[in-house]
């Protein structure tokens, strides 16, 4: 999926709040913008109980967002989302919630700790997997799994933290944040070099799935930005 993300900041501090056209529509923006992207792949990544009323508050967010030209419809089932639209749109911090929910929004105390937090801009690009695949790959003796590599305009663990809370099965470990004013260019260039290399994850629920490892992913950072050529992880287990 498009990186995939996919959510940004407090994208998906939605979980639990019946979803409604305002939320969806934001939460479209968050998510996809920039991308041309499936109808069926916006449906997974918003929609984690999916219900009628739900699949109709983003049919609804859709219509209302081609209208007012922040989405085209180019193909039956596909979905461009117009880059740069966000700050049009209702923050939402400012989308009324439940009062019953307030817990539910607040950010977990036990957030994730990064291994190797490098470089300077607002944005970032991240490396995330799943400790159960790091541990299966090991038990193979293989040195790459799945990790996940998206990129975020803002704080690249809240970012993690809302795709963990609606739909990871496990707690995910962030390995590698380059932080950047060029996310979206330093996403695109990994994910390239990457794809070509035949590494990207057909099967997995979205695009931004590729079957290498964390210290594979700094080497391409370090080719790409000799700035960063000096970086390296801590020692670890």
């Amino acid at each position: 999926m498009g990186a995939d993300d996919r959510a940004e900041g407090n994208v998906y501090q939605f979980k639990g709040v019946p979803l409604t056209a305002a939320i969806a529509r934001s939460l479209i923006l968050e998510l996809f913008q920039g991308q041309l992207v499936e109808r069926q792949i916006i449906d997974d990544e918003i929609l984690r109980a999916p219900s009628k009323s739900a699949g109709e508050a983003v049919r609804k967010a859709l219509l209302e967002m081609k209208k007012d030209g922040l989405v085209e419809n180019v193909s039956l089932g596909h979905w461009r989302i117009v880059q740069g639209q966000i700050s049009e749109e209702q923050p939402l911090a400012q989308i009324d919630v439940p009062q019953s929910h307030a817990e539910e929004m607040s950010a977990p105390a036990d957030s994730p700790v990064i291994d190797l937090d490098i470089g300077a801009g607002v944005g970032a690009v991240y490396l995330y997997y799943l400790p159960t695949y790091r541990l299966h790959a090991e038990s193979r003796g293989d040195s790459s799994w799945p990790c996940k590599i998206g990129r975020t305009d803002r704080d690249p663990v809240n970012r993690v933290l809302s795709q963990a809370a609606t739909a990871l099965p496990e707690k995910p470990h962030i390995a590698l944040v380059v932080r950047t004013s060029q996310p979206l260019a330093w996403e695109s260039a990994l994910h390239g070099v990457l794809t070509l290399r035949g590494l990207r994850m057909e099967n997995s629920p979205g695009a931004e799935w590729f079957l290498t490892s964390p210290q594979d992913v700094l080497d391409l950072v370090k080719q790409f930005d000799q700035g960063l050529a000096n970086a390296c992880f801590p020692p670890g287990p």
